[in-house]
C-alpha cells in the first residue's frame, strides 16, 4: 500500500502494515468532487521537490499537518494512496483495506458537514436530536462502515479540523446512530461473534456510488476475499454471500425478508398459487444489503435447538408421542435425524442443501418449510422464536435428480390486510402456536435452492412491475409536438412510471400536442401476473387551419372523442392485450389517420421488473403534425404539409421536417 509522508516529501510503497516503522495514521472521509488522485499528488510532489506542495488539496494538507503534530510520519488517504489505473493494485488495496484500517495507530474521521460546537462546555451538542453530527453524510456511506469498525482508535473531527470526540467516548451515541453495539465498538465483543444478519443490517441503510461497492466494502467485515470486477453489478453481492457460506455455518445469512405467523401459513392452498420464481425475493441470496434491514435481531443457534423447536411444533400428535416414548424406553435418541449437519454448497443447478424440511405428508403441496438454525429475539419482550424458510417447488421440468425450489410465499395466498408487494420468505416458528395439521412430516432432505443471478437469462413478468420511456424517445415525440404528462422528474430525463404492485393496477401516460390538442394515452396495467397495454386516442377539439381559425366557420369545435378506451374487470377481457401475446413484443393501435406502435423490451443494465417502452407514430394526421404548432388535416398531402411548415419556420431556423 502507498503511504504519504506527513512532511509531504514522498509517496512510498509498503508491503504490509508491519513494515511501517513507528506506525501510521489514516483518514476516513466522504469523497467529494475534485479529489486529487494518486497520479496528481505524485506529480505535485515531484515538481515541488522537498518543499511542501502548495497546490495540494486542503484536505490532504490539513490532515498531514494534524498527523505530523500527533507524531506520525506516514498517512494513508484512499483518494491519493491507491493507483486506480492498475486493476491489480486496486483489487489488492480493496481486499487488504480492512487490515490496514485495523492496524492504524489512529483513524481521523473528517466530517465536512459538522461544524465546531459553539461552546467547548456544551458536551451534549453532538447528541441532541437533529444535530449536525447525527445527520452527517459520513454515517450513510458504505465504505465508512468498516472505517468505523476496524481501527482501535477513531477520532472525529469537525469541518474546521477540531476534535469532537473519539469512538470510545461517543460509543453510546454511535450506537444510536448506526445500530452497532457498544460492545462491538469498544472491542469488548468480537466482530465474528455478531450474527451475519446483524452485520448486514448495519449496512442496509448505507449507500455507495458504485453498485459493486455494496459488496466490496463488506469483505473485511465478513473476513472474506474475492476478486473485484467493476461492471458486474449486483452479481458482486451474490458472490460475497457465496464466499461467506464457504467459511461460516451461520444460517442467519438466509434469514432476510418479511416474516409471517405460523398460523397464517397455507400448508394445502385451495388453489394453485402463481409461481413467482423470478421475483428478487424468491432466491436464497439477497440482492443487496438493504434486504437485511429487518434482520438485526436474528441470532444463530445450534441445529439441535432448531430441530427441537421443529419437532415440538410439528410432532405433537399421539402417534409421534408414542414413537418418541418407545424410542426412549429402548434408549434410542428420540429424534435421530436431528444430529445431521446442514449443508449449503454452490452448484450450477443452484445451492445444494441438506435441510430439516417440514412438508405435507402426501407431498401434494408445492410449499414446504426449511428449519433454519437461528431465532428471532424480540428486543422488547426478550422472547425467542424459531425461523423457517418458506420454499416453493419450481413447476418447471428439470433434468436433475432433485427438484429446484424458490423461496417465499406469494402474497396472493394471504388475507388482504396481510398482503405486501413481495413474497413472504420467513415463517415464525412459535412454540406456543395452537394445533397444526397432523399430516405434517419433519425429515432431513437434500434439495436445490435457486440462487439469484444478476445476469439471469429469463425475462418474464415479475412482481412488482415498472415501465420506462427512454429520454431519447421523449425528445423524438416532442419534435412532433407531443409532450408527456406527467413530465419526467429530471427535466429531459427518462420517464419512469410508478410501480404496479397489485392486479388491476393501471397507469396512463398522456402525450398531448400543445398547439392542436391532439393527444394519445398509453395505458399500462396488470391483471394477476400478466401485463397489458393499450393506446387511447383523442383527436383535436377542433380542426384549425394554419392561421388558428376554425375550418368549418361555426366557431365551435368538433369535440374530442376517444377511438379506444379500455377498462378491464376480468382476465378474460384483457387477455387479447397481454404483452406476452404480442409478436416480438410489438402491437399497433389506431387507424389510417392515427396509429401508435408500442414495443416492449428489456435492458441488461436495468432490474428484471422493468419494461422499456418504445413508441412509434404513424398515420396521415400524425405524419403532418410537427412541433411548429400547425395542425394538418388528413386531406393534406405530404408536399402541402412540408410547404405549409416552411412558411412557419423563422428565417435561418432549421426545419424539423424529416428529422423524426
Amino acid at each position: 500500500m502507498w503511504l504519504l509522508s506527513t512532511d509531504l516529501v514522498e509517496l512510498k510503497y509498503f508491503n504490509g502494515p508491519k513494515d511501517v516503522r513507528g506506525g501510521y495514521a489514516i483518514l476516513s472521509h466522504v469523497w467529494k468532487k475534485g479529489e486529487q488522485s494518486f497520479q496528481e499528488v505524485q506529480d505535485l510532489l515531484r515538481q515541488d521537490g522537498l518543499s511542501r506542495a502548495p497546490h495540494l488539496a486542503h484536505k490532504i494538507r490539513n490532515c498531514c499537518e494534524l498527523a505530523q503534530a500527533h507524531g506520525y510520519q506516514w498517512l494513508w488517504i484512499d483518494t491519493c494512496c491507491i493507483d486506480k489505473t492498475s486493476s491489480a493494485e486496486l483489487s489488492e488495496a480493496i481486499n487488504s483495506m480492512f487490515a490496514w484500517y485495523a492496524s492504524a495507530q489512529v483513524c481521523y474521521v473528517f466530517l465536512h458537514d459538522v461544524p465546531k460546537p459553539v461552546s467547548d462546555t456544551d458536551a451534549d451538542a453532538l447528541a441532541r436530536h437533529g444535530s449536525a453530527f447525527r445527520a452527517s453524510e459520513w454515517f450513510t456511506r458504505g465504505w465508512t462502515l468498516q472505517e468505523l469498525l476496524a481501527p482501535d482508535s477513531v477520532v472525529f473531527l469537525s469541518n474546521s479540523w477540531t476534535v469532537l470526540g473519539t469512538k470510545a467516548s461517543l460509543a453510546r451515541l454511535l450506537e444510536e446512530i448506526t445500530g452497532i453495539d457498544v460492545d462491538v465498538l469498544t472491542f469488548r465483543k468480537k466482530l465474528t461473534d455478531v450474527s451475519i444478519a446483524r452485520r448486514m443490517s448495519w449496512a442496509s441503510r448505507r449507500r455507495t456510488t458504485r453498485i459493486e461497492d455494496e459488496a466490496y466494502s463488506l469483505m473485511g467485515i465478513f473476513g472474506v476475499s474475492m476478486p473485484t470486477v467493476y461492471g458486474e453489478g449486483r452479481r458482486a453481492f451474490q458472490r460475497l454471500q457465496g464466499e461467506i457460506i464457504k467459511q461460516s455455518a451461520d444460517q442467519t445469512i438466509f434469514a432476510w425478508g418479511d416474516r409471517i405467523p405460523l398460523a397464517q401459513f397455507p400448508w394445502r392452498p385451495q388453489r394453485t398459487p402463481p409461481f413467482h420464481g423470478f421475483d428478487p425475493g424468491s432466491y436464497l441470496f439477497a440482492s443487496s444489503p438493504a434486504d437485511f434491514a429487518g434482520s438485526a435481531d436474528i441470532v444463530p443457534v445450534s441445529m439441535d435447538v432448531a430441530a427441537q423447536t421443529a419437532y415440538t411444533l410439528f410432532c405433537r400428535g399421539k402417534l409421534c408421542t408414542a414413537k418418541a416414548y418407545l424410542r426412549k424406553r429402548i434408549r434410542l435418541h428420540p429424534h435421530p435425524e436431528r444430529i445431521q449437519v446442514p449443508e449449503f454448497a454452490s452448484t450450477s443447478h443452484g445451492i445444494r442443501c441438506r435441510v430439516l424440511l417440514v412438508e405435507h405428508r402426501d407431498g401434494g403441496s408445492p410449499f414446504s418449510v426449511a428449519v433454519l438454525a437461528c431465532e428471532h429475539v424480540s428486543p422488547e419482550k426478550g422472547t425467542r422464536t424459531g425461523i423457517g424458510l418458506i420454499l416453493q417447488r419450481s413447476p418447471s421440468p428439470s433434468t436433475a435428480k432433485a427438484a429446484q425450489y424458490h423461496t417465499g410465499l406469494p402474497s396472493e395466498l394471504l388475507a388482504d390486510e396481510q398482503r405486501l408487494p413481495r413474497p413472504q420468505r420467513l415463517l415464525a416458528l412459535n412454540p406456543h402456536t395452537g394445533p397444526l395439521s397432523p399430516r405434517l412430516t419433519v425429515r432431513w432432505r437434500k434439495l436445490f435452492l435457486a440462487q439469484a443471478a444478476a445476469d439471469a437469462a429469463a425475462r418474464v413478468p415479475t412482481l412488482p412491475l415498472r415501465f420506462l420511456f427512454p429520454a431519447w424517445q421523449l425528445v423524438e415525440l416532442e419534435k412532433r409536438g407531443f409532450v408527456a404528462q406527467p413530465a419526467p422528474e429530471r427535466g429531459r430525463g427518462a420517464l419512469r412510471t410508478p410501480v404496479l404492485y397489485t392486479r388491476w393496477h393501471m397507469y396512463s401516460v398522456v402525450f398531448r400536442h400543445a398547439a392542436t390538442g391532439e393527444a394519445f394515452a398509453v395505458q399500462l396495467g396488470r391483471c394477476e401476473d400478466a401485463l397489458w397495454a393499450t393506446v387511447s386516442f383523442t383527436p383535436a377539439a377542433s380542426q384549425w387551419d394554419c392561421d388558428g381559425k376554425d375550418e368549418d366557420g361555426d366557431g365551435e369545435g368538433d369535440g374530442a372523442y376517444p377511438l379506444e378506451v379500455h377498462q378491464y374487470t376480468s382476465p378474460s377481457e384483457c387477455e387479447r392485450h397481454h404483452i406476452s401475446r404480442w409478436p416480438d413484443g410489438s402491437k399497433t393501435f389506431g387507424d389510417a389517420d392515427r396509429s401508435v406502435r408500442l414495443t416492449f423490451s428489456r435492458r441488461q443494465q436495468e432490474p428484471d421488473d422493468l419494461y422499456v417502452v418504445d413508441v412509434q407514430l404513424a398515420g396521415r394526421v400524425y405524419k403532418g403534425v410537427r412541433r411548429v404548432g400547425c395542425y394538418f388535416s388528413p386531406g393534406q398531402t405530404s408536399v402541402d404539409a412540408e410547404r405549409s411548415e416552411a412558411t412557419l419556420v423563422e428565417p435561418g431556423a432549421r426545419s424539423l421536417v424529416g428529422e423524426v
